[in-house]
């Protein structure tokens, strides 16, 4: 049996990525509260671990249980619950299990500095101004 409770939660986040400014998106938040009793806000420690540079948060903190092994294999958040840590995970947006835009999919959003030596010859032409609207549109 373990000794913390998960949960999962949708928290609203208005966006403030260039391609998306404004808009309000969910972002999804799984919670391992491991407080003990699942105690009051003020006796909780929590700890947020947030995605990698390209690893979403669950692969990276807490994979899945192996078939017919230890099902707290792989989770460094299970690990910090079940030593009495509030642990929340979150996908930043356009990782993970967070919304990704369509507008990020675009090769000319790309970093404009970028864009020559990751996508010419490979997606684009040549490098270009973004597509996404303007700022206070």
């Amino acid at each position: 049996m373990t000794s913390y409770e998960l949960r999962e939660h949708k928290v609203k986040h208005t966006s403030t990525v260039p391609a998306t400014e404004g808009d309000v998106l969910e972002l999804p938040v799984r919670e391992y509260d491991g407080t003990p009793g699942n105690g009051d806000a003020q006796d909780r420690e929590p700890v947020l671990m947030l995605h990698g540079r390209s690893v979403p948060v669950l692969a990276g903190s807490d994979l899945a249980p192996v078939p017919g092994g230890d099902p707290n294999r792989y989770s460094w958040a299970q690990e910090l619950a079940a030593a009495g840590f509030d642990v929340f995970l979150l996908d930043l947006q356009g990782s993970g299990r967070s919304p990704r835009p369509g507008q990020m999919d675009i090769p000319y959003n790309a970093n404009p500095a970028q864009q020559q030596a990751v996508l010419v010859d490979h997606t684009i032409p040549a490098p270009g101004q973004p597509m996404y609207r303007s700022f206070g549109e």
